[in-house]
């Protein structure tokens, strides 16, 4: 029952990653500020789980955001992608005065966008224009440093400013 041994090559082969969102997949919580919408969770993730969420105008104009005092740039992320009458509308990322619009499509997407915030609200809106009922999914909302976005750190309540070791796939089906 125990699994061959890992290689060193892919211990090298890790990456690191950060997230500086609190609760970076759960949108219920109060690190974020919702405006104008209904979360409910369950719905299938990019990761093959049933960890995103489906997020409905109650509505115009619906965003969530976190408020940040940070220096330098960040690369802020997250998977979305549109359901009926949102595929094909806009879905904006905003990084302090920067603002990156992206058409929604029925697939999952990871949106990214880099700036240099600083004393700034950082979130998402969806659906420019929204009328009430309108539905996007959501999945792992991220925030790290650099003008890339790394690979996806999920946080709890409490965000993970330091990088820890993900596995770059070459780690699949051993123990460690």
């Amino acid at each position: 029952g125990v699994g061959a041994p890992v290689a060193q090559t892919s211990v090298i082969d890790w990456n690191k990653g950060t997230n500086k969102f609190a609760q970076s997949n759960d949108f219920s919580q109060s690190a974020w500020n919702l405006k104008i919408g209904t979360f409910a969770q369950g719905v299938s993730d990019p990761l093959g789980g049933l960890k995103a969420w489906s997020w409905t105008a109650t509505d115009t104009d619906p965003y969530i955001y976190q408020q940040f005092s940070v220096s330098g740039t960040h690369t802020m992320s997250i998977y979305a992608k549109g359901v009926g009458s949102t595929i094909g509308k806009d879905f904006e990322i905003r990084v302090a005065t920067t603002i990156q619009s992206f058409t929604l499509t029925s697939e999952w997407q990871r949106f990214e966008l880099d700036g240099s915030p600083s004393n700034t609200n950082l979130g998402f809106e969806y659906g420019n224009p929204t009328v009430v009922g309108d539905v996007v999914h959501i999945f792992g909302a991220q925030l790290n440093e650099g003008s890339t976005a790394g690979p996806y750190v999920p946080t709890l309540s409490t965000n993970q400013p330091t990088p820890v070791l993900l596995p770059a796939g070459l780690t699949t089906g051993r123990d460690i």
